[in-house]
């Protein structure tokens, strides 16, 4: 067996044990009322022991920059989006913080992953506008009153093309609504290791980047925040790692 069949046997072996292991007591928990479920700390320290676990399955070099951006305060956090090993790099970035993901509505269709996704996140009809608003409305009530983190992808999608695609603006009204911080975090070549459609997994290093946190100013209008969000991560992308 090459490496490159022993890697990908290796990672889906410790993501299949990962499951086994924390899918149930996270099932149990995600019956909870949505008054306990945002803020439980058992829901996140599971969480966080299956990020941990499968971003060490990957068995590759994870180098962050500018952890200390990170913000403390409950903030917006956007990244853009080129795997799904992009989830659980920011849920590992995220400690144990509670958090609600922002998830395109597709994968509501996916048997146990639509379920969790609804429990501990809200799905996001991009092609309505009026559900957009319902999206923001509900995002807006499961937080009130709560340090939790919102996780969004404002590029819509996965790219598995190395490049930045321009952002949706749904971040940055929850950023007007709630007067958050904006903290943006670029993530380098995990499409190289495991692109949308591919079930195989490479070696590349991982490289993130956390920025200073953007807050909108006064008068400045939804999509001039949304610009000059997207213009860090524009400018982020261009630097050599």
């Amino acid at each position: 067996m090459n490496c490159f069949l022993l890697r990908t046997f290796l990672f889906y072996s410790v993501a299949l044990l990962l499951v086994v292991v924390l899918l149930p007591p996270l099932f149990v928990l995600s019956l909870l009322p949505a008054r306990m479920r945002y803020e439980n700390w058992g829901v996140f320290k599971l969480c966080h022991w299956l990020y941990w676990g499968l971003i060490k399955g990957l068995r590759v070099p994870v180098i962050i920059k500018n952890s200390e951006n990170l913000p403390k305060e409950a903030a917006i956090i956007v990244a853009n989006h080129q795997s799904i090993l992009d989830i659980p790099l920011l849920g590992l970035l995220m400690k144990e913080s509670p958090h609600i993901w922002l998830y395109k509505k597709e994968l509501d269709r996916v048997p146990l992953l639509g379920f969790l996704g609804r429990r501990f996140g809200v799905s996001v009809d991009r092609s309505d506008i009026r559900n957009g608003a319902k999206t923001l409305l509900t995002t807006l009530r499961l937080i009130q009153g709560k340090n939790t983190h919102i996780i969004d992808f404002p590029e819509g999608g996965r790219y598995a093309d190395g490049n930045v695609h321009p952002f949706l603006f749904g971040f940055a009204l929850l950023a007007k609504k709630t007067g958050r911080p904006v903290c943006p975090i670029f993530i380098n070549d995990t499409y190289k290791i495991c692109p949308s459609g591919h079930f195989s997994i490479k070696y590349a290093k991982i490289t993130l980047i956390v920025g200073t946190s953007f807050t909108l100013q006064a008068g400045e209008s939804i999509e001039e925040f949304t610009q000059r969000v997207h213009a860090w991560f524009i400018k982020t992308s261009g630097e050599r790692f």
